[in-house]
């Protein structure tokens, strides 16, 4: 099964939606999606069947480990599926809502047009994925690792990203929006042309290149002239 091959949308036509200052392609979810329990659905997935245009709807299933899969079209509400270990495994157009991913760890997969609403993502662990227009909104996220992830046409907005790591990753054509980035690492993140302004930095780490570029408040013009050495009156 050439799934390379079935993640390209040749042809179609994508509506992009603007939010903010950032164009965003949104997910193109059925019209009408059929109910199947979660587990039947990964029964499938770990015999390489990809998953399409499914609704699971408060579904738990915790600890669960999975390679190579692909979802397409689904819509997660009120799942709690913490925990999860995956592997090469890629989400494209879904909607994950008020749903509990915490302690998720994803190796080498990565998101495509997906939405984020209102979910706990505490201590997920997403090193080197890829975000490709994606949209998340009032998620908890605190102790999140994103180290080394790229972020293309992306909006974070009213999440909390507490104590967490963006340490190397890469922004493009991207924006945050009333976030919190308290005691959060950006170590060599590319994070030119962001404005961080609507959001609390309080704590936050940088090394001196990083802040190259990126639009903050007054009152954090203040707390970063620390990192510059300087003392303001």
């Amino acid at each position: 099964m050439d799934r390379q091959k079935k993640r390209k949308d040749a042809g179609e036509e994508e509506q992009t939606v603007v939010r903010s200052a950032v164009s965003i392609k949104p997910p193109k979810l059925p019209d009408a999606s059929d109910q199947e329990p979660l587990p039947s659905a990964i029964r499938r997935a770990k015999e390489e069947e990809d998953v399409r245009g499914r609704l699971f709807l408060g579904d738990e299933l915790e600890n669960t480990a999975l390679v190579g899969a692909d979802f397409y079209g689904c819509t997660f509400s009120e799942c709690r599926l913490s925990g999860w270990q995956l592997e090469e495994v890629h989400f494209s157009d879904c909607l994950f809502q008020g749903c509990d991913l915490s302690g998720l760890r994803l190796e080498g997969g990565g998101f495509h047009r997906v939405e984020f609403r209102g979910c706990r993502l505490m201590g997920v662990s997403f090193s080197g994925t890829l975000f490709d227009n994606v949209f998340l909104s009032n998620c908890s996220a605190s102790y999140g690792n994103f180290a080394e992830c790229r972020f293309r046409s992306c909006l974070l907005q009213g999440s909390d990203f507490s104590e967490g790591s963006f340490g190397g990753s890469q922004f493009q054509k991207s924006a945050v929006e009333e976030c919190r980035f308290r005691l959060t690492e950006f170590f060599h993140a590319g994070i030119e042309g962001l404005d961080f302004s609507s959001s609390s930095l309080e704590g936050a780490v940088f090394a001196i290149p990083d802040v190259k570029g990126i639009t903050v408040s007054a009152e954090q013009a203040v707390e970063l002239s620390k990192l510059l050495g300087l003392r303001v009156k």
